[in-house]
C-alpha cells in the first residue's frame, strides 16, 4: 500500500512536570510535601507523524499505513540523560480543568547527554513511495546531517514524490556552509522538480528572530505588508524569497500564503481572524501557554496534500489548521488518567474534528489571491477590504444596527475593544497602537518611573473618553482590582481655575499609584485656556510627564507609574492641535506646545458620526459607524423581540443613519433614544419618537422625519 506521508527531521522528547497540591515552598522542609508527576511526549518529527495520521483519520483516510512515522522510540530512549534525542522541559498547570504550560524551563540538546550516541533520523522508504515528504527542521541537527538530508532531496526528485513540505521552526535566516537550507536554495534554481514541489511553513515570530520588522498588533493589512516587504528585501531571507510557496503563520489568529504563479509573478492570500490580531489573540488567551501550534498547522496542510488529486486547496487547509490550533489551546494537553502506567501526555487527536460550520471558523476570513504588483522596495500592498463598506446596501446597514458586528459582511475587518466596535481602517490601526502601548507599559510597570502620555482627539460627542476606557478595560478587571490593575480617573481642566488645582488632582493620582494600581488619568479639554492664556495648561504637565514628579511649594512629590490620556476639547484632530501650537509660537505666545508634543508616545483621532467639513451627506463609512452606535443604544435599552432580535421600524433606522448632521455627535443619538417613548413597547416606531421640537435640539427635525417617511415609498 502506498504511504501517503513520510516524516523525517529533528526529533525531541518533551518532558512536563505537574506539581500536585501545594507547591509553593517557604522553607527547606516544605519540599517534602510537594508531590510531582512527570510525563513525556514524543515531539518534533515524532509529533508531526502522529498529528498527520490524526488529520488524515478525521479527513476520512483511515488506512493504517497512510503515514510512515519517524523512528520508533524504545523504552531505553525514554530518559533525559542517556538517549540520543533532544529534550525540552516545562511545568504544566491546571487552568479550569485544562492542562497548559505555566512555565517553559528550558532545552537540553542531545550532545549534552550522558553517553548520548549519534543522532538518528528515519531512513527513506525502501520502495521510494512517499508521496508527501514532511520535514521538521528545528535546527537541532538534521539540517547539518548531509548524509540524511541528501537522501531526502534525492527522493524528492523522483516521480513518486508529489510534494515536499518543510516546517521551519527555528533559524529561518540563510545558513552558512553545507546545510539542508543552503542546498535547497541552490537547487531551486536548477531543479525543476523541487521548485514545483516545495512548500515551506514557518511563523512570523521566526522571521522576527531573523531581525525582520513585522508588526504584531496594528492591522492585518500592515502585517501582510510587513511580511511581503521583509521577504523581498531582507538580506537574511534570500532563501525564503526563492521559495515557490511559503506559508507564514501569525499563531492561531492568521496566516499568509505566498506563491509564485506559472508566470513567475508573486501572489498572496491572507487568512485572518477578523476581530483578533496576533498580539490580541495571545493577550485574550492568557491562561497558560501551548506548544505544537506549528506542527498542527503543518499536519493539516500535509493532510490536504496527501488527499488532493489535483491542485491542493491551500486556503481551506490553512483555515482547518488555524481552527485546529485554536482547539489545541481550548483542549490543552491530554494527561493519562490516574493509575494509568502510560506516562505519555499527548496533543488530543480530536482537534482535527472540524465541522463544516465550526464556531471557531466563523471569525476566520480571507482576502482574494492578490498579485504583488508594487515595486519590491515599497511596503504598500493591495489589501483594503474595508472599502467594501461603500457597497453596503440599506439592508446591510439595517442588519448591523440590529445585530451589531455579527451583522457585518465577513470580508470587513472589525476592531473590537471591549464594547467599542469600529470598522474604520485608520481608527483600528490607531487604537491598536494605543492598546499595544498600554499593554507594554503595564507589563513593564515595575521598571516605569515616568507616566505614559497619550493624546486623543475627536469632535465633541465622538466618544473619546468611552474609547479610551474600552481600550483599557482588559487591565481594569485583572485580579479583581488589586495590584497591577488600571484604575480610571477623570479631570476636566476647563473646570479647574488655577494651576494650584492641578496639584490636588496629581495627589489623587499619586495615592492610587502608592496603592499599587496604575492610574489611567483622562485629562479632558487639556487644550482649554488657563487664566486667559491659550493652551495655558501645557507647561504644568512638562515636568510630571518628563520626570514623573510634581512640585508643591518646596516639596517634590513622585507620582509613580501612571497613564496620562490628554483628550482635546477645542481641536478635533491631532493635526489641528499641532497647527494651533505652531500658530501661537509664530505669534510669540509660546505655549510650550512643542515641548508638550515631544513627550507624547501615542495619539488617536476618534472619527465622529458627522460627515467631514464641506460634505452635506453622510457617506457609507459614516452611516456604518452610526449603525454600530445605534446597535449599542438599542442593546442598552433592551428593545428586544423574542429575546434575540431587535424590532425596530426600518424608517426609524433610516432616519438615524441618513440625517445630515447630529448637533452633539453620539450624545445626540443617545438623547433621541432616551427621549423616545419605549416603555412597554415591543417595536420602535414613529409613534415612539420624541416631538419635532425635541428632535430639533439634536438634529434637523424636519429632515429627520422626512427621511423616516421616505422609507414607505422606497
Amino acid at each position: 500500500m502506498s504511504q501517503k506521508i513520510w516524516v523525517t527531521g529533528d526529533q525531541t522528547i518533551d518532558w512536563v512536570l505537574i506539581p500536585e497540591g501545594r507547591y509553593i515552598t517557604r522553607s527547606a522542609d516544605d519540599r517534602l510535601h510537594v508531590a510531582m508527576k512527570l510525563y513525556w511526549h514524543a515531539g518534533g518529527a515524532f509529533q508531526l507523524a502522529s498529528l498527520s495520521r490524526a488529520a488524515l483519520r478525521y479527513a476520512g483516510q483511515r488506512t493504517v499505513r497512510s503515514v510512515r512515522p519517524a523512528l520508533s522510540l524504545n523504552q531505553r530512549d525514554i530518559t533525559a540523560y542517556g538517549s540520543s534525542y533532544n529534550h525540552s522541559f516545562s511545568v504544566l498547570r491546571d487552568y479550569g480543568g485544562v492542562k497548559r504550560v505555566e512555565q517553559f524551563l528550558g532545552f537540553r540538546s542531545h550532545n549534552t547527554q550522558v553517553d548520548s550516541g549519534p543522532l538518528q533520523f528515519p531512513p527513506p522508504p525502501k520502495n521510494g513511495d512517499g508521496e508527501v515528504i514532511l520535514i521538521d527542521d528545528a535546527d537541532l541537527g538534521f539540517r547539518k546531517s548531509k548524509s540524511d538530508w541528501a537522501k531526502v532531496i534525492k527522493l524528492a526528485e523522483t516521480d513518486a514524490c508529489r510534494w515536499v513540505l518543510l516546517k521551519m521552526s527555528h533559524g529561518v535566516k540563510d545558513d552558512q556552509g553545507e546545510t539542508l537550507w543552503s542546498a535547497i536554495h541552490r537547487l531551486l534554481d536548477t531543479s525543476e522538480y523541487l521548485s514545483e514541489k516545495l512548500i515551506v511553513v514557518t511563523a512570523a515570530s521566526r522571521l522576527r528572530d531573523a531581525d525582520a520588522e513585522i508588526s504584531k498588533g496594528l492591522s492585518w493589512d500592515q502585517a501582510a505588508e510587513d511580511v511581503l516587504y521583509e521577504i523581498e528585501n531582507h538580506n537574511k531571507l534570500t532563501t525564503l524569497r526563492a521559495c515557490p510557496r511559503l506559508i507564514v503563520s501569525f499563531g492561531p489568529s492568521g496566516a499568509i500564503f505566498i506563491e509564485h504563479d506559472e508566470g513567475g509573478d508573486l501572489k498572496w492570500r491572507l487568512t485572518y481572524n477578523r476581530e483578533l490580531l496576533e498580539r490580541e489573540w495571545a493577550n485574550k488567551h492568557n491562561q497558560g501557554m501551548m506548544f505544537g501550534y506549528g506542527s498542527v498547522l503543518c499536519s493539516a496542510i500535509a493532510c490536504e496534500l496527501a488527499i488532493s488529486e489535483d491542485r491542493p486547496e491551500f486556503n481551506g487547509a490553512i483555515k482547518r489548521g488555524l481552527i485546529a490550533m485554536q482547539k489545541l489551546y481550548e483542549k490543552g494537553f491530554k494527561i493519562p488518567a490516574s493509575g494509568d502506567p502510560d506516562c505519555q501526555f499527548k496533543i488530543p487527536d480530536e482537534i482535527f474534528d472540524i465541522a463544516k460550520e465550526d464556531p471557531l471558523g466563523k471569525q476566520l476570513c480571507d482576502t482574494p489571491a492578490t498579485p504583488r504588483v508594487e515595486p519590491a522596495h515599497s511596503r504598500k500592498v493591495e489589501f483594503s477590504p474595508i472599502l467594501s463598506a461603500a457597497s453596503l446596501s440599506f439592508s446591510d446597514r439595517l442588519r448591523v444596527a440590529l445585530q451589531g458586528k455579527d451583522g457585518l459582511p465577513r470580508d470587513i475587518p472589525v476592531g473590537c475593544f471591549g464594547k467599542l466596535v469600529t470598522v474604520d481602517h485608520t481608527e483600528i490601526e490607531s487604537l491598536h497602537q494605543i492598546y499595544n502601548l498600554i499593554d507594554t507599559y503595564c507589563v513593564d510597570v515595575p521598571l516605569s518611573e515616568k507616566p505614559l502620555a497619550i493624546s486623543v482627539f475627536g469632535a465633541p460627542g465622538s466618544g473619546k473618553g468611552f474609547a479610551i476606557k474600552q481600550l483599557a478595560a482588559p487591565w481594569m478587571s485583572v485580579n479583581g482590582g488589586g495590584k497591577g490593575t488600571i484604575a480610571p480617573l477623570e479631570f476636566n481642566l476647563s473646570q479647574l481655575n488655577t494651576a494650584a488645582d492641578l496639584v490636588g488632582a496629581l495627589h489623587q493620582v499619586r495615592d492610587i499609584a502608592l496603592d499599587g494600581q496604575i492610574p489611567l488619568v483622562l485629562w479632558d479639554e487639556f487644550d482649554s485656556p488657563l487664566e486667559g492664556q491659550p493652551l495655558g495648561w501645557l507647561r504644568y504637565f512638562l515636568a510630571p510627564i518628563q520626570d514623573g514628579k510634581f512640585q508643591q511649594g518646596e516639596i517634590t512629590h513622585l507620582i509613580g507609574p501612571c497613564i496620562f490620556i490628554f483628550a482635546g476639547g477645542t481641536s478635533e484632530t491631532f493635526e489641528k492641535f499641532r497647527q494651533e501650537v505652531r500658530r501661537l509660537d509664530a505669534q510669540g505666545r509660546g505655549s510650550k506646545g512643542e515641548d508638550f508634543l515631544s513627550r507624547m508616545r501615542g495619539n488617536v483621532d476618534i472619527p465622529g458620526i458627522n460627515p467631514p467639513s464641506g460634505t452635506s451627506k453622510p457617506g457609507a463609512t459614516v452611516m456604518l459607524r452610526r449603525a454600530l452606535v445605534l446597535n449599542a443604544m438599542f442593546g442598552k435599552f433592551k428593545i428586544a423581540n423574542d429575546g434575540e432580535k431587535f424590532e425596530v421600524e426600518e424608517g426609524v433606522v433610516q432616519a438615524f443613519m441618513e440625517v445630515s448632521r447630529y448637533e452633539h455627535g453620539v450624545r445626540s443619538i443617545e438623547a433621541i433614544v432616551q427621549m423616545s417613548n419605549l416603555r412597554g413597547r415591543e417595536r420602535y416606531t414613529r409613534a415612539s419618537l420624541p416631538s419635532l421640537e425635541q428632535l430639533k435640539l439634536h438634529v434637523n427635525g424636519e429632515e429627520f422625519l422626512e427621511k423616516m417617511r421616505s422609507r414607505r415609498h422606497d
